[in-house]
């Protein structure tokens, strides 16, 4: 009785620090994952794309070369995210094919690498974001081909 008393309390002992090693592991992968990401964001310059977005949003003459421009010299996340304004506004003006290779382009410019069925996915949510788009410039005074009211 001693023995089975002494076995079943050493496999709950194993299995408690198992479990404890296996938590302790997973918080620390997620941290470093915080981390890394924290650092990407915080060492990207973002402020030209956004500077750039909001002239495309604007109807700013310009901003869709300086967009480009910066979908090649940004940070990959810089790029990423001038890509996804080219993209967007190109759904609005009903391009679809250039929508879908800009998109394409701010996705090969991520790290991140997306199966076939998330890449329509995020072709898919394009539409949300030109439509916000299309919102943006009519509160400029603009309509959506950036034509006065």
């Amino acid at each position: 009785m001693n023995k089975i008393v002494a076995i079943v309390v050493v496999v709950l002992l194993a299995a408690g620090i198992g479990v404890f090693s296996v938590s302790k592991f997973t918080e620390k992968a997620a941290n470093e994952t915080t981390k890394k990401v924290l650092k990407e964001v915080v060492s990207a310059d973002l402020a030209p794309v956004s500077k750039a977005i909001g002239k495309l949003e604007a109807c700013e003459s310009g901003a869709t070369a300086e967009l480009e421009a910066l979908g090649h010299t940004a940070t990959p996340l810089g790029r990423s995210l001038a890509y996804i304004a080219l993209a967007q506004n190109s759904y609005l003006m009903g391009d679809q094919d250039a929508a879908r290779v800009q998109l394409q382009q701010a996705i090969d410019a991520s790290t991140d690498k997306p199966s076939a069925e998330e890449r329509n996915e995020m072709f898919d949510k394009l539409a949300e974001g030109a439509k916000q788009m299309a919102e943006k410039r009519k509160a400029y005074g603009f309509k959506v081909n950036c034509e006065p009211l």
